[in-house]
């Protein structure tokens, strides 16, 4: 019998993915690589999850394939609207990875055993709250570490 909660992750599997990646002792051009194919699939995942709940922006799209920039950036602002804590999540996951591999290495890490110092806390602290205020895809894109390569 198959745990529902286990058949569920086996088609998304990001956020076990980001957790892998955040420990991994691999190069960091190989991190980049991944990052951008754990982003590619992060947005693909974000129009799965947003047409169903908005079925009149799904038919918008299908009906009329030319757009003008009003109904594109209308476009935009009810996709973000749908994905925008997974978006966050990301955003969060990736700030951590950019973090902790240019501050500390896995060696110090386990030497305090994860916990972090008070100034790495309250960078933490300011990084959640600049992620919090992030209202739109340029908002992301623009706090995406390494958002330049994409």
């Amino acid at each position: 019998r198959v745990d529902r909660r286990e058949a569920r992750c086996e088609g998304n599997d990001y956020g076990r993915w980001l957790v892998r990646l955040l420990i991994a002792d691999i190069a960091p051009t190989e991190i980049e690589e991944l990052q951008h194919v754990l982003l590619r699939n992060q947005l693909a995942h974000n129009v799965s999850h947003t047409l169903p709940k908005d079925p009149a922006l799904k038919d918008l799209m299908m009906d009329r394939p030319v757009l003008s920039r009003e109904e594109r950036q209308d476009h935009a602002l009810r996709f973000f609207a749908g994905a925008k804590t997974g978006l966050k999540l990301t955003l969060m996951i990736f700030k951590a990875m950019s973090y902790c591999r240019e501050h500390w290495t896995l060696s110090q890490l386990d030497a305090v055993l994860g916990v972090p110092h008070e100034n790495v806390r309250q960078d933490f602290q300011q990084c959640v709250k600049s992620i919090q205020r992030v209202s739109s895809y340029a908002d992301f894109f623009s706090a995406l570490p390494g958002a330049a390569g994409l």
